[in-house]
Formats: structure tokens, sequence, C-alpha cells
């Protein structure tokens, strides 16, 4: 991950938590911080599609017609 600790990351349902540098962080905070998203919508839209989720389910709504990630 490019850091020199030793801590580990966890990723539970009920919340995320960086031990290394011991605070909470959103899942999309970790894609931003540890993947190659550049954003808070791509990253987003790069967890549904590893959760196998739709986007719309949870209340998305394209700007304009034809939208996508």
């Amino acid at each position: 991950m490019g850091r020199n600790l030793e801590e580990d990351l966890s990723y539970h349902p009920t919340g995320s938590r960086d031990h290394g540098e011991e605070h909470g962080l959103s899942a999309i905070d970790a894609v931003l911080k540890y993947g190659a998203a550049n954003g808070a919508r791509v990253a987003a839209f790069w967890l549904c599609q590893r959760m196998g989720i739709e986007p719309a389910s949870l209340g998305w709504k394209p700007e304009e017609k034809g939208a996508h990630c």
C-alpha cells in the first residue's frame, strides 16, 4: 500500500478502520486513498461494481440521458 505501517485496514459492514493511522474511514475514502479512483463518484461506482449492486438501487439518478460512471 506504499506506507511504512505494519497495522492493517479492517472493513466491516458497520464501518472501516485504519489501525495503522488509528482513525475510521468510509469505504469511499479507502478507495480514494488506496485505490485508483479519481473522485468520490468514481469510487462509489467502483464499489457498486465490485459488490454487484446496481447504483440506481441506492438512489443514484443519472444527470443526463445516457450518463454512466
